[in-house]
């Protein structure tokens, strides 16, 4: 079984990758979240415990629906 930390890694490499995906910078994305640009950077490089509300929230404001199967743009779908 994969560990938590190569996890939380997969997901917010993930994140950023939807996020860069959408011509989104950080900034923009914590703006609209309203949380610190701090806080984004850490969940983007695993350094905190995701919440899964968050994450729910970041996947709406960037329109992501579906599911998500990596760098595979066929496998998402954007709303």
């Amino acid at each position: 079984m994969t560990s938590p930390f190569v996890r939380r890694r997969r997901l917010g490499a993930e994140l950023r990758v939807l996020r860069e995906k959408r011509g989104m910078t950080a900034d923009e994305l914590s703006r609209r979240l309203c949380r610190s640009r701090a806080k984004l950077s850490k969940l983007e490089n695993a350094h905190v415990r995701p919440d899964l509300a968050e994450v729910m929230k970041i996947l709406d404001i960037l329109e992501i629906t579906g599911r998500w199967c990596g760098h595979d743009e066929r496998c998402w779908t954007p709303a």
